[in-house]
């Protein structure tokens, strides 16, 4: 039984793994530009919903979604403060 919970449970970690590169990129991107911090909270909301996705190994087209949406919050976010200045 301890068996078959630990090989099931392995998958997840190699599923997740990718998302710490993510999470990097976007602490790096926000913290060359440090008036940015709305991008920032959503960057890491977005690193969150995508980790939680993989652990749970939901089906990707709802990972693609999120990640998109997140993109593109990230993106207006950063046309906002562009034409602001």
């Amino acid at each position: 039984m301890t068996n078959a919970m630990t090989q099931s449970s392995s998958p997840e970690f190699h599923v997740s793994s990718p998302h710490s590169s993510t999470f990097i990129f976007f602490v790096v991107g926000c913290g060359q530009q440090p008036d940015l911090f709305y991008p920032s909270i959503i960057s890491l909301s977005c690193w969150f919903l995508e980790t939680t996705l993989s652990l749970s190994l939901l089906h990707i087209s709802i990972y693609i979604r999120i990640h998109l949406l997140c993109y593109l919050l990230t993106k207006k976010t950063d046309q906002h403060k562009n034409n602001q200045i």
